[in-house]
Formats: structure tokens, sequence, C-alpha cells
């Protein structure tokens, strides 16, 4: 098999065959900081756990995740927030008009 190219690593590269990754000229890398320092192959941060972190408050309390929101839950929210919105509205009535905001 062949070597990944250097400096390539994502989460679809993960799914492919070395052989089928994409050089560095065809993904737009055309110079390097260092050319004369030799590259290395691998993989780097391609994986989901490769990005696992705890994140930890000023007091140093390590925070975890509790819930995961995803964004079909956003748009569900987002619909069920606009819903509410236009019950509030209808329930004005048909005469009911919005004053101006007032400016600063």
């Amino acid at each position: 098999l062949k070597t990944p190219p250097q400096g390539l690593a994502t989460a679809a590269s993960a799914a492919m065959a070395p052989s089928e990754l994409p050089s560095e000229p065809e993904v737009g890398i055309c110079e390097f900081l260092s050319p004369e320092v030799p590259g290395f192959s691998g993989r780097f941060k391609d994986r989901w756990n490769d990005f696992h972190v705890h994140e930890v408050d000023a007091s140093g309390t390590v925070l975890h995740l509790s819930e995961l929101i995803t964004p079909g839950a956003v748009a569900a929210e987002l619909k069920h927030a606009a819903e509410e919105r236009r019950e509030a509205r209808s329930g004005l009535g048909p005469t009911f008009a919005f004053e101006e905001a007032a400016e600063a």
C-alpha cells in the first residue's frame, strides 16, 4: 500500500484507502514553509474521538456535555417558537398594530 500524502487528514480520509487520498497539489497546497525539511505520513485527527475535549470553567470545574443538540433539534425548536409567535399575534386581534420602537 502507498502511504498517505503528508499533511492530509480528514474524517473522509479515514474511510479511503491510502492510494485514493488526494495529493497536496490536488487540494491546492503548492508551497511549504520549510521545503527542505522532510515530511512524514500518517493520520492526524481524523476520527471523532480525536476531537473529544473537556471544557474547564474559571474555577477549575470540568464541564460535561449533558445534551446533544443536533441541527434537526435546532430547526424543530425554531419552528416551534415561530408557531408560538404566530399564535400570540393572532390572539391580539386584527386591529392590533405594533408600535414603532422608541429611539434611545
